[in-house]
């Protein structure tokens, strides 16, 4: 079975008309995101023909939201929101994030029947949650695709195998959670521990990947740390969350699966057809390398809009 972080797979298939780096061949951003959302993830069915595939979305309220918020309240601090810091990031399209949104929605419909894969979203998980519970709980193979290292942690090297897309990068070590524990989880708004003085009194900085890995490296690494914030983040970084009943869970997500409806030849050509999939390009895709060097060129330009988004981040801080 393969598990497709299906949003996570839409943004790195995403970039923008007025970056400059694409030579578009639809007259507007829109179509011509869709178009290569859609051709990302038949390269996917492409890539495993005779697998069961299911695109793993997130349905907010995130239940992370409000766990941070009850944590930071019972405390008396001034909560800190979920992913709050997301909204400062520079918008590199010309499309609006609600049509973007929208898009991302009716591909994850539209896709599932002309691919034949499942969909399994439920209210309060993120994509990785849905991994987490799954992976977690697996008796067959599994293999998940995402470019977010957090689906490597349950990686094995007999069952678990996770996909980086962007990179065709195929990861079945675990990957150790720890680092982000004490760091905390800047993309998602999740403080980490503070450091501290010699004298044990806090300091207004916290601990950062590199220094981390070296407290890491020292046999007593906890001493001198905040246990209730590295078992904060330890509850909102692992997968599956430590305080699930996963057997419940699992048992609740297996309700919330849902199956392509079936459609013809002629219905599945229209869905292709609509997102600029024709005929031609279909054939075209089923070469592997040809594949590969489509994925290649996106990862390329998806890089370029990501700098020139970083150097417009730079100059308005």
């Amino acid at each position: 079975m393969v598990i497709i972080d299906h949003r996570n797979i839409c943004k790195i298939a995403s970039y923008s008309i007025l970056s400059g780096t694409i030579s578009s061949i639809f007259p507007t951003e829109i179509e011509e995101i869709a178009h290569r959302i859609a051709k990302r993830l038949l390269c996917l069915r492409l890539d495993f023909p005779n697998d069961t595939l299911a695109f793993a979305d997130d349905k907010k309220p995130y239940w992370r939201t409000k766990y941070i918020n009850q944590w930071y309240v019972t405390r008396g601090l001034e909560p800190i929101t979920y992913k709050g810091n997301r909204g400062q990031s520079v918008w590199p399209f010309q499309t609006t994030p609600e049509r973007m949104d929208k898009l991302y929605n009716e591909l994850k419909l539209r896709m599932a029947e002309a691919l034949n894969a499942l969909i399994i979203e439920d209210v309060g998980l993120e994509a990785d949650d849905v991994w987490g519970i799954i992976a977690k709980s697996a008796t067959v193979p599994m293999v998940g695709v995402s470019t977010d290292s957090d689906w490597r942690q349950l990686c094995s090297i007999d069952k678990i195998t996770v996909l980086d897309p962007a990179q065709n990068i195929k990861y079945c070590a675990p990957v150790d959670i720890r680092p982000k524990m004490i760091c905390g989880d800047r993309g998602d708004n999740i403080m980490g521990c503070p450091k501290r003085r010699k004298d044990g009194t806090l300091m207004k900085s916290n601990w950062g990947i590199d220094g981390a890995m070296k407290l890491l490296a020292k046999p007593n690494w906890q001493l001198g740390l905040d246990g209730e914030i590295l078992e904060r983040n330890r509850i909102l970084i692992e997968l599956p969350c430590p305080l699930w009943d996963l057997k419940e869970l699992e048992e609740a997500l297996s309700s919330c699966i849902t199956t392509p409806t079936t459609v013809t030849t002629e219905e599945r050509d229209a869905i292709f057809t609509r997102y600029g999939l024709t005929v031609s390009v279909r054939q075209s895709m089923e070469d592997q390398a040809a594949r590969s060097a489509w994925i290649e060129s996106m990862r390329v330009k998806l890089q370029e809009q990501n700098n020139v988004a970083e150097k417009e981040e730079s100059k308005d801080a």
